[in-house]
């Protein structure tokens, strides 16, 4: 019976273990499958905490710049209110400041008025208690207006003269070039005779260069020739020759030398006229020019100094104002017409033919006081019309060697002159070249 419990027991002990380990196995497989279902539930709750931290932190930031462009946008807005606010004030204070300006101004010019009002009837008060006294005064006050009308012309006079003389001298030194080039033209020539003569003076062959004309006929015809031909001026055979319409009296700056723009006073001869707007020749008598060669008066030397044009004619003078001064005009110079200078303008404009024949003449006058020339200088030649010279002859220069060893001919050339006017026994004429100075008494010589 023992046995039989103690089996049982055995069986149940065996049986309860089997139970008793199964019922173990399956807790644990639950708890596995717990753990396992903790462990992924945590890992989902952490990504959604990491997703929702995410999300905060992007609001976050777009709350950030939300705010910070909010704050930019108000920052704007006050600056650009307050820049209206000052442009405004600064407006507001250039009103007020222009509307004191108009009250200061229109008080001072009611001041002044005033003043001016109890001026003017405390001078009538004192005119009529002491009429000499006032008379005075205004004679005093309109001989102040006049000085200072005097000095205001006087100013505006010296303004005019220095704008006439640039404008003169730019005139000039456009004539000079325009004369340049016309002496370049005929000077053709020339240069390589000269050349000749300077290679060939130490074998002692040097031979007399002749510069032939490339023209039969000749005149002169350009404006800067005329302009040259009025400068130069002529010989007259006596005084009586010129028609003379007046002489300077004075001048209204009382100076003894005067020039462009200045003004002078001219007294008419008795018999002239004049009107308005006429032209003149201002000149002067020089000394009586003779021949080199035997000492024969060819005449009396007549020196233009200007031309001025009649600004006003009274009874028995005029006011006449230079418009070209080419030396500085004196107190005793005359005055004669502009048409004369026309005529014989015309005269050497008449083409003419050259003459086939040597001409042989002397250099016997130029510019006063003075005994060489050079070029562009004007002078007087021996010989006119009645030798057979013409105008726009070109005559060679031409001076005795002094040196004892040269043995080329006694005569070398040293320059070339232009016949620009003819008279009877004289002609002016203009220096083209010079390789030297030219003195008075010089051998003027053409050769056809």
């Amino acid at each position: 019976m023992r046995f039989k419990w103690t089996a049982i027991l055995t069986v149940f002990a065996f049986v309860f273990a089997i139970g008793w380990s199964r019922m173990g196995y399956a807790k644990t497989a639950e708890v596995a499958v717990e753990e396992e279902q903790e462990t992924v539930s945590s890992e989902t709750t952490e990504e959604k905490v990491t997703s929702a931290q995410e999300k905060k932190v992007s609001a976050e930031k777009t709350s950030t710049v939300s705010q910070g462009e909010s704050v930019t946008s108000e920052k704007d807005a006050r600056k650009a209110a307050k820049a209206a606010k000052e442009k405004a004030d600064k407006e507001k204070k250039e009103a007020e400041k222009a509307r004191k300006d108009t009250e200061k101004k229109a008080k001072e010019a009611a001041e002044k008025a005033k003043k001016e009002k109890e001026k003017a009837a405390k001078e009538a008060e004192e005119a009529k208690k002491n009429p000499e006294k006032a008379a005075k005064k205004e004679a005093e006050k309109a001989k102040n207006d006049a000085k200072q009308k005097s000095e205001k012309e006087k100013k505006e006079a010296e303004k005019a003269k220095k704008e006439a003389e640039k404008k003169a001298k730019q005139e000039a030194e456009k004539a000079k070039k325009a004369e340049k080039a016309t002496d370049q033209k005929a000077n053709d020539g020339f240069d390589d005779a000269e050349e000749e003569v300077r290679e060939k003076a130490d074998k002692g062959k040097a031979p007399v260069p002749v510069v032939k004309s490339k023209k039969s006929k000749t005149g002169v015809s350009s404006k800067g020739e005329f302009d040259f031909l009025v400068r130069a001026g002529f010989v007259a055979q006596n005084k009586s020759q010129i028609n003379r319409l007046g002489k300077i009296i004075g001048n209204p700056r009382n100076e003894d030398n005067l020039s462009t723009a200045d003004k002078v006073y001219v007294g008419l001869s008795k018999g002239a006229t004049a009107q308005e707007g006429d032209r003149w020749i201002f000149f002067r008598f020089a000394d009586p020019v003779k021949n080199p060669a035997n000492g024969k008066k060819l005449g009396i030397q007549v020196i233009h100094t200007g031309i001025g044009r009649v600004l006003e004619v009274q009874e028995s003078r005029c006011l006449v104002q230079i418009e070209k001064s080419f030396v500085p005009i004196q107190g005793e110079g005359e005055v004669k017409s502009y048409e004369d200078e026309v005529q014989r303008w015309k005269q050497s404009k008449q083409e003419t033919k050259l003459p086939d024949f040597k001409i042989t003449c002397f250099v016997a006058a130029g510019e006063p006081q003075r005994d060489h020339y050079a070029m562009n200088d004007f002078v007087v030649l021996s010989a006119g019309s009645e030798a057979g010279v013409v105008a726009g002859q070109v005559f060679q220069l031409r001076q005795r060697d002094k040196n004892p060893r040269w043995s080329g001919p006694a005569e070398a050339p040293i320059g070339q002159a232009k016949v620009i006017y003819c008279g009877g026994n004289y002609s002016m004429a203009k220096i083209l070249r010079s390789v030297q100075p030219i003195p008075l008494g010089t051998r003027a010589v053409y050769e056809p």
